[in-house]
């Protein structure tokens, strides 16, 4: 169930009893009111019945009834409904005034009797709706205050989990998992965020995966540098070799220039030598 759906559980009971009291308490009211009608009837008889009393002992002492008297004991029996008001209204009408008087004393005192009745109910309705209303109040508060203690505890105690649970990713730890459980909006939010830590674990295990790949990649070109700079090595020193041997050629040849160059030269001498000689030899023919 979630969150919302318990507030509203405890809301609904929390108003179904209120209802439940204000429909008792309508009907202690409406006893109350009856009881309350009943006292002014029983109240307004024993006044009547007091009137009624001082115009039949004037009426005794007279010989004759005063008039409204009949009214008065007309009235009596209307407001009790009583035998002993019957009685009296009877032996008011017969002229009857003493038995009157007997008859009204003695519904007097039950009249005292039904009103002190009345009133003790009255008091006991009261207390009744006093004691209901207060039960129901204490009901509800109860009702208000264990369903606000269990959301204040859930709530305490998911807030709690999801704060370890973001601690421990802040510090590094993606294998935490909150665990909280439920149907509510927190079971819902531990499942994803359950799911997004399982994501990043998923992410970092490719990142690794990847990083190794990289490793391996990187360790391969650099032993492919290292057999390039051996090659350049290689390289460098066949290089040189070529240079000092091309040196070497071009100081040959250089050489080489210069032993032509002075064969040349002695060429050259020589014949000259020869030319001198065969004028010579020319010169001495002529003379001989």
């Amino acid at each position: 169930m979630s969150v919302r759906a318990r507030i509203f559980a405890v809301l609904a009971a929390t108003a179904a009893l209120v209802v439940a009291t204000l429909v008792l308490n309508l009907y202690f009211l409406g006893q109350m009111g009856r009881q309350l009608d009943r006292a002014a009837r029983l109240a307004r008889a024993l006044e009547v019945a007091a009137d009624l009393e001082g115009g039949l002992r004037q009426a005794t002492a007279a010989g004759a009834a005063p008039s409204g008297v009949r009214a008065l004991a007309d009235g009596l029996a209307e407001l009790t409904g009583a035998e002993g008001a019957a009685a009296v209204r009877e032996g008011v009408a017969a002229g009857r005034h003493a038995e009157a008087l007997a008859a009204l004393g003695g519904l007097r005192p039950d009249l005292r009797r039904a009103l002190e009745d009345t009133h003790a109910a009255l008091a006991r309705l009261r207390a009744r709706a006093s004691l209901t209303l207060s039960l129901a109040w204490a009901i509800v508060l109860g009702l208000l205050l264990a369903g606000g203690g269990l959301l204040a505890s859930r709530l305490r105690a998911a807030l709690l989990e999801l704060g370890e649970a973001v601690a421990a990713i802040a510090g590094g730890d993606l294998s935490r998992r909150c665990r909280l459980e439920g149907r509510d909006e927190f079971g819902g939010f531990a499942d994803r965020y359950n799911a997004a830590t399982q994501a990043l674990r998923d992410l970092v295990a490719e990142l690794v995966a990847a990083a190794g790949q990289a490793r391996e990649a990187v360790a391969g070109i650099a032993g492919v540098a290292g057999v390039l700079r051996k090659t350049g090595h290689l390289l460098e020193a066949e290089a040189t070799g070529i240079r000092g041997a091309a040196e070497e050629q071009r100081q040959q040849m250089r050489e080489a220039d210069e032993g032509v160059r002075q064969l040349r030269q002695a060429v050259e001498q020589v014949a000259q030598a020869s030319g001198d000689v065969a004028q010579g030899v020319t010169r001495t023919l002529e003379l001989a």
